[in-house]
């Protein structure tokens, strides 16, 4: 999987989770080098688990919530998973 598939997973289960209106969305997915923090989106931890929970599924990965914290936009996290981060499960 490369950055933009990370991104596009990222971004869509943002959205599945409510952090992410379809029209933001719609904007993240046409313009790649747009980036949102999540600290920007006010997720709280819950979203945040959630969001590491169904990364793991989709991706295959271990993603931590310490992972939102030093990846703190959907672009560095889509990059640090495509350069090998988060443990294979």
């Amino acid at each position: 999987m490369s950055a933009p598939s990370f991104r596009e997973r990222i971004i869509g289960i943002l959205t599945d989770l409510g952090e992410l209106d379809d029209a933001r969305q719609t904007a993240l997915l046409a313009a790649p080098d747009q980036d949102i923090e999540f600290v920007a989106m006010e997720m709280d931890s819950l979203a945040a688990l959630d969001l590491c929970v169904n990364l793991e599924d989709a991706t295959n990965r271990t993603v931590e919530p310490v992972d939102l914290v030093s990846y703190p936009s959907i672009n560095r996290l889509a990059a640090f998973l495509d350069a090998g981060g988060g443990a294979t499960r």
